[in-house]
């Protein structure tokens, strides 16, 4: 047997989901229903037809059990059935309550809903009788407030008669709904539900001051509620995340129900945060929900539910409150995206102080440690965490939240307090205290185990302004056990970090350098918790560090004038030698950098100590790479004879350079001994012809056959800009002609004797000068190459 369908109606059924088709299911059943409670309860009702409307109330509710519709037709269903209702139902109800010489009170109604079988009709049918109840308590308590003696017909009526029993009374009907609500399991009709519930109280729930007769606590009651409802509502729409995902369909019908429950219960919240955030009264309560909402098992959500609360704290209250809002946010990672967006923010407006520094301080570590935690535990968990940004706006960090929690407060400390390191150093400590959780009140000796120098304070003081430096430098004199140092290091085991983070961490490092005071930029580098985190580099990033330190020496030297140089030589050679100790590791992986730190501190006569003392083991691109900037730096700092010494350690850097080095070196000798510049040591005649023979030996030395003409042209034009020594003058031009005749390059031969014929008639010796440039015009003419117009115009001048 077979039913025969319409073709049209098999067609128009076809072009519909299965969605569509159950929802005009419902809608029909709910329209029959609702017809039938119209046919059966009369406009007018009286005391006695209370059950009757309760119970035809409770079938056209009955369509809200159905569970097979998504969210979306769900709502539109809800919004149906709920709108009969208030329209119908509760006009009745209010009838039955308002009847004169009626013995039935708001609360029978409410007793009487209570009595529906079926669990979802009943709460809806309790909502309206709440609002009910509500409505009358307070009635009776402004009344009790206008008229004390109102009490004695509430006692007549057995109705609550003070103000605390009204309040008392208020507070168990609204628990008795919350905990009876926690029957419905069902994710949307539980949210759908209480969002009914919360639409009828709300109105009679004193949720502003407007109301001359409510005080806080009647307040409070109505945003505890609020709470209450709203966290229940949350933990319902977490669990939807659990719901069936087997095929991509069902996966996309999960989160689009997801993302559409996630709306109302996000809304809700907002609601009550900016309620209570703006309340003074109820900030306990805001403090509460940040709570509840961290505790919420979706943490993508409860990250940005918890940004978003916190983005409506005004900056200055929250300034005020900071360790309040602190503590529920920084017990979860959760919390770290709206720790930083505090963190900013405080900063921007300029209201952190030292105050608020130690709150962010205390609760910015529980939040690293619970991160680092988290980590270790659930690492995917973590990774949703740190990929969740909403905001397009936002750029999102690469490194792991807890580094950028220590990064902001190393930032703030160096610039709010740049002549102050104990700031710096607390939250450093942390940071080590985090990654080497085994080193608690251990720091100190661990930093001395690794370096005698960490912790060293060099003061401005003439007589005990080195006391503890020098102390150090006996400490460092002891033989220390590398091997044993480094057995002893790998006892405390570090937590795994990532290499993006590894690398993120030396930037942390080294951010507080760019806010400190000049002065305190070698003791920062010697900080106990900074020598501890260069111990746990790799070669690699300790190299990393030292540019960093390099670059921030360029963008702040800590170079004095020379007076004030002169008048505290020590403290300054002091700071600068710790500087040193700290980039000599890198002086032949990034020579570059090591270089530029010479003219930006006044260490030159502790690398020249280093250059004698080390020379062999320094590469020639590292020499080549600070020879000039030594030399100059120890002219700039008096040592005349010391520049001198260092062009001796400097051979291997070049002809040019060398060569190059000496002619201004006779240069500067020249001038002291003519008094035009003022040097602490003796200079004689000797150093004069020494400088210009070492020259001379350079040139000769050189290797390259093709650069000797260039360079023997570039030594003959560096000694036209000098004065010779009168006594050695003959001996050292015979030299450089030597040079010139010797040339194996031959066509070259000519042109530098052309220069050296400017050569003699600089220094007065108009007879050389003219058999000079007789003879290279006779090897000009032999072996070719003249003088180019260019040559020809450097060596006229």
């Amino acid at each position: 047997f077979q039913t025969k369908v319409k073709a049209e109606h098999l067609a128009a059924m076809e072009q519909k989901d299965m969605q569509t088709q159950w929802l005009e299911a419902e809608q029909a059943k709910l329209s029959e229903k609702m017809q039938q409670y119209k046919s059966e309860i009369p406009n007018d009702v009286t005391a006695a037809k209370l059950t009757q409307v309760v119970t035809a109330a409770s079938q056209v509710l009955d369509v809200l059990r159905v569970d097979i519709l998504e969210a979306v037709n769900y709502e539109k269903l809800w919004k149906e059935a709920t709108g009969f209702i208030v329209q119908n139902v509760l006009p009745h109800f209010k009838q039955i309550v308002d009847q004169k010489d009626s013995d039935v009170s708001s609360f029978d109604v409410y007793s009487t809903t209570m009595q529906v079988t079926t669990a979802i009709p009943r709460l809806y049918l309790m909502g309206i009788a709440v609002g009910l109840v509500l409505k009358d308590l307070n009635k009776f308590r402004n009344k009790l407030k206008k008229n004390p003696d109102y009490a004695a017909t509430l006692e007549k009526k057995r109705q609550p008669s003070t103000t605390k029993q009204i309040r008392k009374a208020m507070q168990e009907i609204l628990d008795e709904v919350n905990e009876l609500c926690l029957a419905i399991q069902d994710p949307a009709r539980l949210i759908f539900l209480r969002e009914f519930i919360f639409d009828q109280v709300s109105a009679h729930l004193d949720l502003e001051h407007e109301d001359e007769y409510s005080s806080v606590k009647d307040i409070e009651i109505g945003a505890r509620f609020m709470l209450n409802n709203y966290v229940e509502e949350n933990r319902m729409w977490c669990r939807t995340a659990f719901d069936v995902g087997r095929t991509k369909g069902e996966v996309n019908r999960r989160e689009r129900k997801r993302e559409f429950l996630h709306q109302i219960v996000k809304k809700g919240f907002m609601d009550l945060a900016t309620f209570c955030i703006h309340d003074e009264d109820l900030h306990h309560i805001a403090y509460e929900l940040l709570d509840k909402v961290r505790l919420c098992g979706d943490s993508v959500a409860a990250s940005n539910l918890l940004f978003q609360i916190t983005k409506l704290y005004r900056d200055k209250k929250m300034a005020k409150q900071i360790n309040k809002i602190l503590t529920p946010l920084c017990a979860y990672a959760t919390g770290s995206r709206s720790y930083i967006d505090i963190v900013k923010r405080l900063q921007a407006k300029n209201l952190i102080d030292e105050k608020v520094f130690k709150h962010l301080c205390v609760n910015g570590m529980h939040l690293a440690r619970s991160i680092v935690d988290l980590a270790k535990s659930d690492p995917e968990e973590l990774e949703k965490i740190i990929n969740n940004n909403n905001d397009e706006s936002e750029i999102q960090s690469k490194q792991s939240p807890w580094l950028e929690i220590i990064q902001q407060l190393l930032q703030i400390a160096s610039k709010l307090w740049p002549t102050d390191l104990t700031k710096i150093q607390t939250a450093l400590e942390e940071l080590v205290l985090v990654i080497f959780p085994a080193m608690e009140g251990k720091i100190s000796e661990v930093a001395k185990m690794i370096n005698p120098k960490a912790g060293t304070v060099v003061q401005k003081t003439e007589e005990e302004g080195l006391e503890e430096a020098e102390e150090a430098d006996e400490q460092e004199e002891q033989i220390i056990n590398e091997f044993a140092v480094q057995k002893k290091f790998e006892d405390y085991i570090p937590i795994p970090m990532s290499q993006m983070d590894q690398e993120a961490l030396v930037d942390v490092i080294a951010i507080p350098m760019l806010g400190l005071s000049n002065d305190l930029m070698s003791q920062y580098l010697f900080l106990e918790p900074v020598v501890i985190m260069r111990k746990y580099f790799t070669i690699s990033l300790n190299v990393k560090f030292c540019q960093k330190v390099s670059n921030a020496l360029v963008e702040q030297p800590i170079t004095k004038t020379h007076e004030e140089y002169v008048q505290d030589r020590q403290f300054y050679e002091k700071q600068a030698e710790l500087i040193t100790d700290t980039m000599y590791s890198i002086i032949n992986d990034s020579p570059f950098e090591f270089a530029q730190i010479i003219p930006c501190c006044h260490n030159a006569n502790y690398v020249l100590l280093i250059l004698q003392q080390n020379g062999s083991q320094i590469s020639a691109e590292a020499k080549r790479e600070m020879a000039g900037a030594l030399f100059y730096a120890l002219i700039r700092d008096g040592y005349l004879n010391l520049a001198y010494d260092c062009l001796v350690e400097i051979q291997e850097a070049g002809p040019f350079v060398c060569c190059s080095l000496y002619v201004h070196m006779l240069e500067y000798l020249t001038k002291a001994m003519k008094g035009e510049y003022e040097f602490d040591e003796e200079i004689t005649q000797d150093q004069l012809f020494d400088c210009c023979r070492n020259m001379i030996i350079c040139f000769e030395n050189s290797q390259k056959t093709e650069q000797q003409p260039g360079l023997l042209k570039y030594v003959i034009g560096l000694l036209c800009k000098v004065e010779l020594p009168e006594e050695e003058k003959e001996n050292i031009l015979k030299r450089v002609k030597a040079a010139c005749v010797n040339l194996i390059v031959r066509e070259q031969r000519g042109v530098c004797m052309e220069w050296l014929s400017k050569l003699y008639q600089i220094n007065g010796i108009e007879e050389e000068a003219k058999a000079a440039h007789d003879e290279a015009k006779a090897l000009q003419k032999r072996f070719g190459n003249e003088l180019t117009g260019k040559e020809l115009k450097m060596a006229k001048e």
